[in-house]
């Protein structure tokens, strides 16, 4: 077996087994265009596993706010002075 000669994350996410496998998956990441990512490490036969990019931040704050029951006008007025960050 030859030493891989670049770092841990080029040789594993390179690594043709680890992709046929999963446990590599590539992902469209909306700022970075297509990324590896790890995969689930297991399969579970009632649960489906999901290999999605990570949330941007303040992605899910107006979202949550109307979650939580604010309207459009309270959502704005909180905006405006910044006092929550919305990702737009």
């Amino acid at each position: 077996m030859a030493v891989p000669s670049g770092g841990h994350s080029e040789t594993t996410c390179s690594d043709p087994v680890l992709r046929e496998t999963g446990l590599v998956a590539e992902i469209d990441q909306p700022r970075f265009g297509r990324l590896a990512r790890c995969g689930p490490p297991v399969s579970l036969s009632a649960t489906s596993m999901v290999v999605a990019p990570g949330c941007l931040f303040a992605q899910h704050t107006e979202a949550i706010l109307r979650e939580l029951g604010y309207d459009d006008d309270v959502i704005a007025e909180l905006l405006h002075p910044k006092v929550v960050t919305a990702g737009r």
